[in-house]
């Protein structure tokens, strides 16, 4: 019997990684290629902010959108640091 015979009910939740940064910022990560899939096409909302290591292998990461304001620079370096630790080019340097 194949794994998608085997598999009732819904699937399970991505698993993420999870930062709080400061000002009350979330950034969420994927762990497996499903995992970001799945935070791209169903967790992420219009207005989040999107992340990835540029040309590398590496998660998904997602900046949560707020409706009381709009992130500052440094909100938006770390959301890309997050990205960048997650990837193939964590110890290479600048990353884009």
């Amino acid at each position: 019997m194949g794994e998608s015979a085997r598999r009732t009910g819904p699937p399970p939740p991505p698993r993420l990684w999870e930062y709080r940064l400061p000002g009350g910022w979330t950034v969420l990560a994927g762990r497996t290629e499903v995992d970001n899939d799945r935070l791209s096409l169903k967790l992420a909302r219009p207005d989040d902010w999107w992340f990835h290591a540029r040309g590398l292998p590496g998660s998904h990461v997602l900046l949560r959108a707020r409706d009381d304001a709009e992130p500052d620079r440094d909100t938006l370096r770390a959301a890309a640091a997050v990205a960048a630790w997650h990837s193939k080019g964590r110890g290479a340097g600048t990353l884009a």
